[in-house]
């Protein structure tokens, strides 16, 4: 994948040995920590993805660890815990390479922290055959954060259940939620529907026109993506579409562009040209949570657009299940300046996974703007 590579450069230019895992403090520099093992989170089957400082070893060293995931009785990755300065933070996983390595797991996984916001890379470049617990000899660990420097960390670690037998791998399928729980268009379990939508709507949109080669994105919108949105979307990345546009008036046109494609899930970015296309184009910024200082986001999970409702839909699962995750609409605006703009409407989140794969649109209500 592209993007990996661009990090990997990105990366080398400040990493240089780590030992220990540490960045130079200052404001442009990720302070990366190691922990040991009475820092781990619970993990009550034993199933785990750890990985550790390559020079260093938890059974002797008392700090150790770079990263740790457990897993779910039933396979399900669960918060991943990393040290960054004093705090550590909870990561979820966000995506997973279709690519793998020769003891069979996912050669690239990506994860998420909300606040403080940073991303992490994680590429599996040799792993051995151990069985219920497969050793991990060489990795690389990239750290990324808005505003500061990329951070690249060696490890080695181990991937699995300690005298389970081999961990399934494959991202469980869906479950079927109970028939009381169902939605009324059993087809769309997964994914909103918006038909008994009655909040406010946005700008309308023309019918979606699918791009048939990403050579049609305008220059300019190429341009503004790397250059605000590089650390979440890569355009020369494998993808299964290559975007689509939309006709918003005689002045306007918004682009939906492909950002990855994971296991479950992907990602678009949308962006604004002029109508046809010259020589402006804007990247739209996700609003967040009224309070919420997190840094700016660019990536909509499961985008769905509803065009004539002007709604923009991002549906991000906490597991292959479908059973947990953030919901969260918006709406497009035309804001101050003749500005295009997105708006947050709803913001919902089911933290319980407990296997029932309900409408996101019934998930919890954390903030509603109308």
């Amino acid at each position: 994948m592209a993007i990996w590579a661009a990090m990997a450069i990105g990366a080398v230019m400040v990493s240089g040995p780590v030992t220990p895992a540490h960045a130079q403090e200052g404001g442009t520099d990720i302070d990366l920590k190691l922990f040991g093992t009475k820092d781990l989170p619970s993990n009550p089957t034993g199933c785990h993805f750890a990985l550790w400082q390559a020079n260093r070893d938890p059974a002797t060293d008392k700090y150790a660890y770079l990263f740790y995931l457990p897993f779910s009785e039933d396979g399900a990755p669960l918060k991943a815990r990393m040290k960054i300065g004093d705090e550590f933070i909870e990561l979820y996983e966000i995506a997973q390479s279709q690519e793998d390595t020769n003891g069979g797991l996912p050669r690239h996984s990506a994860y998420r922290s909300d606040n403080p916001r940073y991303r992490v890379l994680i590429e599996l470049l040799k792993v051995g055959d151990g069985g219920s617990m497969a050793p991990v000899t060489e990795a690389d660990i990239y750290v990324v954060r808005s505003k500061k420097f990329p951070f690249l960390a060696g490890a080695r670690g181990e991937y699995g259940c300690p005298g389970k037998g081999p961990m399934k791998l494959e991202a469980p399928s869906p479950a079927e939620p109970p028939a009381e729980e169902r939605s009324e268009n059993s087809d769309a379990v997964k994914l909103p529907n918006m038909a008994r939508w009655s909040g406010p709507t946005g700008l309308p949109l023309g019918p979606q026109r699918l791009l048939a080669s990403l050579d049609e994105v305008p220059v300019p919108l190429r341009q503004a993506l790397f250059k605000y949105a590089y650390q979440e979307c890569d355009l020369a990345a494998p993808s299964a579409w290559n975007g689509a546009s939309y006709v918003i008036n005689s002045n306007y046109l918004l682009w939906e562009l492909p950002c990855f494609t994971g296991a479950y899930q992907g990602s678009s970015a949308f962006g604004v040209t002029q109508n046809p296309p010259g020589d402006w184009a804007n990247v739209l910024v996700l609003p967040t949570l009224p309070g919420n200082l997190a840094d700016e986001s660019y990536g909509v999970m499961n985008a769905q657009v509803f065009n004539e409702k002007g709604l923009i839909t991002a549906t991000e699962f906490g597991r292959g299940l479908g059973d947990c995750g953030v919901y969260k609409v918006f709406r497009l605006t035309d804001g101050p300046g003749e500005e295009i703009e997105l708006e947050l409407l709803e913001y919902r989140e089911k933290i319980d996974c407990n296997g029932t794969a309900n409408l996101p649109e019934i998930w919890p209500l954390v903030f509603r703007s109308y």
